[in-house]
Formats: structure tokens, sequence, C-alpha cells
């Protein structure tokens, strides 16, 4: 029986899943973009009536969570071996 922390074969090792999985991504984006023009919205707020307002607005909020994240890491961030001590 081998032993699993040394299989490396899994599938988000391997480079071309990975690509498939971003290319997926990329085209739900792009069906949820499009879909948005064959749905009737009732808006509420003018901003509302953008043509992809929440596709822009969700990516707006993901990169400000991201990049949010780093500065958090920075405050948390512990020296090399901190917890092998």
């Amino acid at each position: 029986m081998s032993d699993p922390k040394q299989n490396s074969d899994g599938w988000f090792n391997r480079p071309e899943n990975v690509d498939k999985l971003i290319r997926l991504l990329y085209v739900l984006c792009g069906i949820s973009v499009l879909a948005e023009f064959a749905v009737h919205m009732h808006p509420h707020f003018d901003i509302e009536k953008i043509p992809a307002f929440y596709a822009v607005l969700g990516f707006v909020a993901f990169v400000l969570i991201v990049r949010a994240g780093e500065q958090f890491r920075k405050l948390n961030m512990r020296e090399k071996g901190y917890y092998d001590e």
C-alpha cells in the first residue's frame, strides 16, 4: 500500500487539469453574463440597469477580498520554524 503523502499525482497537481478548470470557469462566467441579457430583471436602483453590473460587482468584491487577505497575512505571518520550537 502506498503512502498518500508521497503520491503527487492528484487531480489538481496536473497542469492540464488546472487549465481545463480555468477554461470551464471562463465559460461559466461568460454564460452568466449572457444570461443576464436573456432574463428580464426588475432593478430596484438605477445602477442595476448597467449591463453586467452584477458580474462586475462580483469581480470587484473578489479582488478586494483577496487583497484584504494578503494584508491580513502580513499581520499574522510568523517567522519560519515558529511552530517547530
